[in-house]
């Protein structure tokens, strides 16, 4: 059966949205919740578990396809796609050392370092002494479920011909995924949880919810395939209503952008990853669904009339959008300033990440100015853009621990030469920043200092990169890490943005997105042919920082101005 491009889009959005919720709010303790409930703000976390992010990611993909009226055996898509992803992620665990198992004298154990959960754990009890470099050998138990994940997958890889209910395999694919998983958690330590490692009845409180959810899959199965009858088949699922996208859309998109200082930066990179092409692909469909066929290029035609319109009272003042100009040269200046508030989380108590820890925060003010200029040449043909040069940038950066008013100034400076190549509906760049680079830590990377002295991390050297796709002078998405001007450090070092040049020549955008700092706006203009100027506001929701009395200001601004010349017709 084949579902409509946009309905399977905005299902895997939403089922991911509530995925990496749940994986988060499961873990909450009773304070949390009563926190989030007298505060209205959901208190930040780093513990997860998976069973949270399965039951309400599963809710959301029902209610979904309801909407949509699609079959449930769409379920099946998913069925091999969980057991390797988990496999995959256990890899990440195994190497980090959190979900960590037992003490164990078997060949294949293995060993952590100093400053690993395990070794943390191991000190707690007793095992070992705190200056001890590695732990007893512990079972691999992310070995263990990784295996268990490419089983599983090998499993339905055989059987899948062979099962006749729709949705039998996702339901084959839990069912046994759960089972295993009941049974190797007996290798895993019972402080290796964020929750659920709890002795009832003589099994991990995870171990009853596990063995639950594997009788109800695998009997549900029995169920299913004893009962089977052959329907008839349907070649195409409906199209969906436009209430039904409208209204998903409109809550994928709404609790995102109100959950954005909540999740950590790869969640929401993972869910912009799935939402920016539902986003665009609603738009085309809704345009489809409420456009005459024969008259949609002179609906589209109206609506970016203003646009061209608008574009001709500036022409005096705009250069030629010619395809003769073959290249130039160029210089940059710019500036840039901030005044921010950061926090930095560091261990009070338990293993150092997920599993039980418990962290508090250390609040520090910021404020830096950066100025730089550079000189770069732009080749140009009649579909392709090559760009390359280098800049220059130095400032400094003042850094207050509120707790103690202790201060301290450091100096910033860059070399950053790069390159970057664009055709219409792509575009791609990188680079290097070498120098003085300081950037303002995460609060979810956890320091192992109690009470630390910085909030920053410092490196000789730090990459760059860019990415564009869509035409610029229509509608484009784009993103960047170490992309700002005159320099992205101390804060604004990776960004997602969505903009448009409203039909105006090339040089001519308007940009916003979000950044690892917080929103931002970039204005650019072409003001005549040979000057070229942006500037970008940055904000962040205000916040009660620890030690701080008053709600905190967190803005920044860049300014650049770019001249151009040596023009080759």
């Amino acid at each position: 059966m084949k579902i409509p491009l946009v309905s399977w889009l905005l299902v895997l959005a939403i089922s991911r949205l509530f995925f990496i919720i749940g994986t988060k709010v499961i873990a909450f303790s009773f304070a949390d919740w009563v926190t989030a409930v007298y505060q209205l703000e959901l208190p930040q976390t780093t513990e997860k578990v998976i069973i949270g992010g399965f039951a309400l990611g599963l809710a959301a993909f029902f209610v979904a396809i309801r909407l949509f009226k699609i079959h449930t055996g769409s379920l099946d898509a998913m069925a091999i796609a969980i057991p390797v992803s988990i496999a995959i992620q256990r890899i990440g665990c195994l190497i980090l050392g959190c979900c960590f198992g037992t003490s164990t004298h078997m060949p294949w154990g293995v060993n952590y370092g100093f400053g690993s959960p395990p070794h943390f754990h191991q000190f707690q009890v007793g095992l070992i002494e705190a200056t001890a470099t590695s732990t007893t050998p512990i079972h691999p138990f992310q070995l263990y479920e990784a295996l268990n994940g490419i089983f599983v997958a090998v499993l339905l890889l055989i059987v899948r011909k062979k099962v006749k209910s729709q949705g039998g395999l996702f339901l084959i694919s839990i069912g046994v995924w759960a089972g295993i998983r009941t049974i190797i958690e007996f290798f895993r330590d019972p402080y290796a949880h964020a929750m659920g490692g709890e002795i009832w009845g003589g099994l991990k409180v995870m171990q009853w919810i596990l063995f639950g959810v594997s009788l109800f899959a695998l009997g549900y199965f029995y169920l299913r395939e004893k009962k089977w009858r052959l329907l008839p088949a349907s070649n195409y699922s409906d199209p969906p209503k436009q209430a039904a996208v409208w209204l998903v859309l409109m809550i994928s998109v709404c609790m995102t952008w109100l959950l954005r200082n909540w999740l950590t930066g790869p969640e929401l990179f993972a869910m912009n990853l799935m939402l920016i092409p539902a986003l665009f692909i609603s738009a085309f469909y809704l345009f489809k669904e409420n456009t005459i066929p024969s008259f949609r290029w002179a609906t589209l035609a109206l609506m970016v009339l203003p646009l061209l319109l608008m574009s001709q009272t500036l022409k005096e003042n705009l250069p030629s959008d010619s395809t003769r100009t073959r290249g130039y040269d160029f210089f940059n200046v710019g500036f840039s300033s901030g005044d921010y508030y950061s926090e930095t989380s560091f261990l009070l108590s338990g293993p150092p990440s997920g599993c039980g820890s418990s962290r508090t925060f250390e609040t520090f003010r910021n404020e830096y100015w950066n100025a730089g200029f550079g000189y770069g040449r732009t080749k140009i043909s009649e579909k392709d853009a090559f760009s390359y040069g280098a800049n220059i940038s130095m400032g400094q950066y003042g850094e207050e621990k509120i707790s103690t008013a202790i201060t301290s100034d450091r100096f910033l400076f860059s070399i950053n030469p790069y390159v970057q190549y664009d055709v219409k509906w792509f575009g791609i760049g990188g680079g290097l920043h070498i120098g003085n680079l300081y950037w303002t830590r995460a609060p979810e990377n956890l320091v192992d200092t109690p009470s630390p002295d910085t909030g920053t991390l410092k490196s000789p050297i730090y990459p760059q990169a860019y990415m564009r796709i869509g035409p610029e002078h229509i509608l484009f998405a784009d993103g960047g890490l170490a992309n700002s001007l005159p320099s992205p450090f101390p804060s604004m070092r990776a960004e997602i943005a969505l903009g448009s040049g409203f039909g105006l020549p090339k040089g001519n955008k308007l940009r916003v997105g979000t950044s690892n700092f917080g929103e931002f706006i970039q204005a650019q203009a072409l003001i005549t042919k040979s000057w070229q100027a942006s500037a970008t506001y940055s904000w962040r929701n205000t916040h009660y920082y620890i030690g701080t009395s008053q709600e905190a200001l967190n803005r920044q601004f860049f300014v650049n101005l770019q001249y151009r010349f040596n023009y080759k017709e």
